[in-house]
C-alpha cells in the first residue's frame, strides 16, 4: 500500500535516508502516490516502524507518534483514520514528478515541494539554513531531538540550480516565493551546520536580522599553481567573501579533540603503571599536534595564495554580543581590503532594534543545530 509522507515528516525521512545512503544522491523523482486508506484495517504502529527501518529509522520517538506523522492524500475522505498519522489535502492535486520513493511503496515530496510546505512554519533564515543543509555534504538528526548528532562528509541532496528549476516548476503562490529566495539566498557545498549559520548571518541584510555583507562561497578548493610554495597542492578555507581577499576557517569545539587527550590523560592517572593507557595518550598528543600544525600550515599557505583567512571558534557564534564583534572586526578588514566604506552594515551594529532583531535570528538558527 503506497504512503507518502509531506511537511516536517517529510523532512525527517529525508534526512534519515541521506543518512544511511551518504554516498548516494536522491531516488529519481516520482509522480504523486496518494496514501492509500481503501483498507480493511487501518496503518498501525507496526507497520508504519517497518517502512521508517527501510529507510533508516529504528525508532520514532513517542513525541513525534503522539502528534502524528503527516502524509498526502488525494481528497479529505481518503485521510487515514488514525492518530499516528496526520492527513493533510494537497491543493491542486500535484500534477508533476515532486515525489521519491525512499523505500518500497513509502514516499516522500522531493526537496523543493518539502522547503515549500515548510514555509508554514519556518522563517526565512530558518529556510536558509534548511536549503544550504540539503545542498550540502551533512545531514541534522531526522527529528530535532536533543542528543541528535549531524553526519558528515556525505553527498548533497540536491543541486541549487535542480532545486531552483523544481521551485520554478510547481504551482506558483506566496509559498514557493519565499522557498525560492531561500535558495537563492543558500549557499551549496557547506560542510557543517556552523557554516549554514554563519554563511546565513552574513548574507541576510540587517532588516531580515543579518550583516548584509554580500554574497559568500562555501569550501572553495584553493589550488597550489604558478609556482607558489605551498605545503599541499591544495587548500580548502570554509567560507569566502566573494570577490575580495578575506576568508574565514571556523574551528568548533572539538577540532583539534582535547577532550579526548583530556578523558586518555585521567585514565592514565587513574592507572599509572599502564603502558597501554601511555600509547594511547601519547598518541592522541601526536594527533593533537599534527593537526595543530597543519592548521598553521593552512592558514600560511592560504597567505600565500592571497587569502587573509581569521579563525571563527565556536564561542564567536555562540551569543550575539559576540557574533556582532566578530562581524566588526571582519567589516574592518573588508574596508581596508576592498577600500570601500561599509556605512550601512556599521550603522545597523549599533542599531538596538536591529540588535535585537540578529540576536533573535541567531537564536533560531543555533536552535535547529541544538546538540549538533
Amino acid at each position: 500500500m503506497d504512503i507518502t509522507f509531506s511537511h516536517t515528516t517529510s523532512l525527517a525521512l529525508i534526512r534519515a535516508w541521506r543518512r544511511s545512503h551518504p554516498k548516494q544522491g536522491p531516488p529519481q523523482d516520482q509522480t504523486f502516490h496518494p496514501t492509500c486508506t481503501g483498507r480493511s484495517r487501518p496503518w498501525t504502529s507496526a507497520e508504519l516502524k517497518k517502512r521508517m527501518q527501510a529507510i533508516g529509522i529504528q525508532e520514532i520517538p513517542g513525541a513525534w507518534m503522539k502528534r502524528g506523522l503527516t502524509v498526502l492524500c488525494s481528497d479529505k475522505a481518503g485521510r487515514p483514520k488514525t492518530q499516528i498519522l496526520r492527513g493533510r489535502v494537497s491543493r491542486p492535486r500535484p500534477k508533476g514528478q515532486y515525489f521519491l520513493e525512499l523505500a518500497p511503496a513509502t514516499y516522500v515530496c522531493n526537496a523543493a515541494l518539502t522547503l515549500t510546505q515548510l514555509t508554514e512554519r519556518l522563517s526565512l533564515p530558518q529556510l536558509i539554513s534548511l536549503a544550504t543543509e540539503l545542498e550540502g555534504s551533512y545531514a541534522l538528526g531526522p527529528f530535532g531531538i536533543a542528543g541528535e548528532q549531524a553526519n558528515f562528509s556525505i553527498k548533497p541532496f540536491v543541486n541549487k540550480d535542480v532545486l531552483l528549476l523544481q521551485l520554478l516548476q510547481l504551482p506558483q503562490s506566496r509559498a514557493t516565493r519565499l522557498a525560492t529566495r531561500a535558495t537563492i539566498l543558500s549557499r551549496p557545498n557547506a560542510w557543517s551546520p556552523q557554516e549554514a549559520v554563519l554563511a546565513t548571518m552574513i548574507m541576510l541584510s540587517p532588516g531580515e536580522g543579518g550583516y548584509g555583507l554580500g554574497p559568500v562561497t562555501l569550501n572553495p578548493r584553493i589550488q597550489s599553481s604558478g609556482g607558489l610554495p605551498m605545503t599541499r597542492s591544495s587548500r580548502v578555507p570554509d567560507i569566502v567573501f566573494d570577490d575580495t581577499p578575506l576568508a574565514l576557517n571556523y574551528d568548533g569545539s572539538d577540532h583539534l579533540n582535547l577532550v579526548g587527550l583530556e578523558r586518555a590523560t585521567l585514565g592514565l592517572g587513574a592507572d599509572p603503571g599502564s603502558s597501554r593507557m601511555a600509547a594511547v595518550v601519547e598518541q592522541l598528543r601526536q594527533q593533537v599536534r599534527k593537526k595543530y600544525v597543519d592548521d598553521r600550515r593552512r592558514d600560511r599557505d592560504l597567505l600565500v595564495a592571497g587569502l587573509e583567512v581569521p579563525v571563527v571558534t565556536n564561542e564567536d557564534i555562540s551569543g550575539i554580543d559576540a557574533l556582532d564583534l566578530l562581524m566588526a572586526q571582519l567589516i574592518a578588514r573588508l574596508e581596508r581590503l576592498v577600500g570601500r566604506r561599509f556605512n550601512t552594515q556599521r550603522a545597523a551594529l549599533e542599531d538596538p532594534r536591529l540588535t535585537a532583531l540578529r540576536a533573535r535570528t541567531l537564536q533560531e538558527l543555533l536552535a535547529r543545530h541544538k546538540s549538533r
